[in-house]
């Protein structure tokens, strides 16, 4: 990716070792979510002079840094949403907003990262699909369960993941930031809570993690996952579809149906060798087609 410039990305996204990885930490900028709008004059004064600036998603701070850019600047976009997300005012507002500034050529490029989405807008708007990869984990397996999600989010899965977790072995669950109805759910059904100060955390040392979001589903979250030796049982994805033998262990066909979680878990904790063996014949050819499709972006970068 030698002609990349700059990537402007919230600092608290699930795809920032996904970005340093694939673009370089040096090419790397990180925005709060509320930025003060000091600090992002400051900031388009100093890359002004750059000749490509990628921002991850159109939010409302990316909004306001891109319209204090000169024209002559190539500017390209990273969307990562999926469709389901839209019933999100704000990001079904985002997609709009980066349609009509394609339309009266502000930006040149958008690049998914969910493949629905990509074949959607194809079509009239000419978006390309790509992939983001991460540093390959050490392994760290354990004994304990987690559970990947903001407990707050509502497109989590976080108390049908709980409730299936009841019906299994496990009593020790790992969680992030456990809102007071999840911490009283805990409580209620003698799940001993393990509060992890980052999802970093709640992912490793695990034997099993679930991540059954009904959308919202974040790619590098579930390689470091797999990376780290620790099946990942995931909800409304396509992630695997290139893949059978971990599509049909790992891949929920509802994500709210408790007992098919709990069917999973289990599946998962008997064929934990054949899944992990088939992972790493799954890791390098993923490898591989990221490097074919992030060509894509360095064939349009000025």
């Amino acid at each position: 990716m030698s002609k990349v410039n700059k990537v402007i990305v919230h600092e608290t996204s699930d795809y920032c070792e996904a970005l340093k990885h694939c673009f370089g930490k040096e090419n790397i900028i990180y925005l709060k979510e509320e930025e003060d709008i000091k600090i992002l004059e400051k900031i388009s004064k100093e890359i002004e002079e750059e000749t490509n600036i990628i921002f991850f998603n159109l939010t409302k701070t990316n909004y306001l840094l891109l319209n204090m850019l000169p024209k002559k600047v190539n500017i390209s976009v990273i969307f990562e949403y999926s469709v389901s997300e839209f019933s999100d005012f704000d990001k079904s507002s985002e997609a709009l907003l980066i349609l009509k500034y394609m339309e009266i050529g502000i930006i040149k490029n958008v690049y998914c990262l969910n493949k629905a989405t990509y074949q959607i807008f194809e079509p009239k708007y000419k978006f390309k699909y790509i992939q983001l990869d991460i540093d390959e984990q050490e392994k760290c397996p354990g004994e304990t369960i987690g559970i990947i999600a903001e407990s707050d989010d509502y497109y989590s899965g976080i108390v049908n993941e709980l409730s299936a977790i009841t019906f299994t072995d496990y009593r020790e669950v790992r969680l992030y930031n456990p809102i007071k109805p999840v911490r009283k759910f805990c409580k209620d059904f003698n799940i001993k809570m393990i509060k992890e100060k980052s999802m970093r955390d709640v992912i490793s040392n695990n034997e099993i993690n679930l991540y059954v979001n009904f959308c919202g589903i974040s790619y590098p979250l579930i390689l470091e996952s797999m990376d780290k030796g620790i099946p990942c049982i995931v909800g409304n994805t396509d992630f695997f579809d290139s893949n059978e033998i971990l599509k049909k262990h790992l891949v929920m066909k509802s994500d709210d149906d408790i007992n098919e979680i709990k069917d999973k878990i289990l599946e998962v904790k008997k064929n934990k060798k054949l899944i992990l063996n088939e992972y790493t014949k799954f890791r390098k050819k993923y490898s591989k087609s990221v490097k074919e499709s992030l060509k894509s972006i360095n064939a349009d970068l000025l």
